[in-house]
């Protein structure tokens, strides 16, 4: 038995380096995240209209249009569409103290692209002309003063679709109630994304990883879409498959920066996580055939689509592998040491394998860290435990898949908001 054990760990470790070797492509990404970002300028003042879905969000309503009142940029060429699903809601009275601010109510969302959708179709209907171009916000951000200024300045790439770059808000308090180890955790997801991920792509064409929130789409592409038609749980993931199959050209620029609010508990970040999952499952349910389709089918191999398709399928493999070599390694273990076996070569085993598991997760997380650390702004102590417990942030993606599986996520729910108790410094 210690011979089968022992030759299926070595089995293990070739299968390690082979997926070491496939993922090699993706590791080049994240050169792109050191690389500094040609900072364009553009002569022309466009014209934009901000959407914010913004449903019994009264809470952090106030901070959000504070700072689009600060904004640098000519206030005669953007107004604010806040979106909510009745008259009683608080937010209602919250939006009549804001200038050039309007007030866009849907009673029949039940998601947040519904929601859009409504406003959007409403504006099309007056002026499909007007606006330039439509930036998305969640009501839980806040803007950097020169946000819509930058989104101007990106234009003049010719893009369509313009995604920003997400710091976490809740640095910006002195409250420790709001800066825990899941919010901290939950915003590197944005460096993973973007900093890693789409700096690459915007350089070589291939279609971003798009988040709807900061994110600027041209009026050609909401005319032509007669709105936001996206009605799944991660509509902006399904944005960027749609993206693909239309041929919509996306960057992602990181001068246009944005404050995004971070959950601060287990079971918040949990239920977000398990939104998202249901959202990739729907997506890729409804588009991902589509794209393998385009991919192949064309007459040309379409190689940027791999990105979409295949990108992470070595890193998964990884994930998997080891998961199941431990748990290999543990039954084992257990047997061994119930019938006084040579228990050592499971245990060793176990133990490799968690390390394989452990190590490259906290070098990963060392190198986002140093990559993004001047807009973290963690002290020494919190980038070293951090960077030692991030790690284990992940098993809460395997937590979620789970609990998706028996929890109805697939209705709209309030989200928990943080209360940051009057410490939010100023951006």
């Amino acid at each position: 038995m210690g011979s089968f054990i022992e030759s299926f760990n070595n089995i293990f470790l070739w299968v390690c380096s082979g997926l070491f070797i496939l993922y090699l492509p993706r590791i080049y990404y994240w050169v792109y995240a050191f690389k500094k970002q040609r900072h364009l300028v553009n002569s022309k003042k466009n014209r934009f209209a901000l959407i914010i879905p913004a449903r019994y969000d009264s809470a952090v309503v106030p901070s959000l249009l504070d700072s689009i009142a600060k904004q640098t940029y000519d206030k005669n060429f953007f107004d604010t569409f806040v979106i909510v699903s009745d008259f009683v809601d608080p937010t209602v009275e919250i939006v009549k103290n804001y200038q050039n601010t309007n007030l866009h109510v849907e009673t029949e969302q039940t998601c947040k692209g519904e929601a859009l959708d409504s406003c959007l179709k409403k504006i099309l209907s007056a002026n499909p002309d007007y606006y330039d171009a439509y930036i998305i916000i969640d009501a839980d951000n806040i803007l950097k003063a020169n946000f819509v200024e930058e989104m101007n300045n990106a234009l003049m790439s010719g893009k369509q679709i313009i995604v920003s770059k997400k710091l976490i808000k809740n640095r910006l308090s002195k409250s420790l109630k709001a800066n825990t180890f899941f919010s901290t955790c939950s915003g590197l997801s944005y460096t993973y994304v973007d900093d890693f991920g789409n700096a690459y792509r915007t350089k070589h064409g291939i279609a971003c990883s798009l988040c709807g929130t900061g994110m600027t789409v041209t009026k050609d592409v909401i005319k032509e879409l007669n709105g936001w038609p996206y009605r799944t749980m991660t509509e902006d993931f399904e944005l960027t498959a749609d993206s693909i199959l239309r041929g919509y050209t996306t960057m992602y620029y990181r001068y246009a920066q944005n404050y995004t609010e971070e959950a601060t508990t287990f079971k918040v970040t949990c239920n977000r996580l398990m939104r998202w999952l249901n959202g990739y499952q729907q997506t890729n349910k409804l588009y991902r055939s589509k794209i393998e389709k385009d991919t192949w089918g064309s007459g040309k191999i379409k190689v940027k689509n791999f990105d979409f398709l295949y990108g992470l399928w070595p890193f998964l493999a990884y994930l998997i592998a080891g998961i199941l070599n431990a748990l290999t390694n543990a039954v084992f273990l257990v047997i061994m040491l119930s019938k006084g076996g040579n228990w050592q070569i499971a245990f060793n085993g176990l133990l490799l394998t968690l390390l394989i598991l452990y190590v490259p997760m906290v070098l990963y997380t060392a190198i986002v860290l140093i990559a993004d650390g001047k807009n973290l702004k963690l002290s020494f102590i919190e980038t070293f435990i951090i960077t030692i417990l991030n790690p284990f942030f992940f098993i809460l993606y395997a937590v979620a898949y789970v609990r998706g599986l028996f929890v109805d996520v697939s209705q709209w729910q309030q989200v928990e908001r943080v209360d940051f108790e009057g410490t939010l410094n100023e951006v």
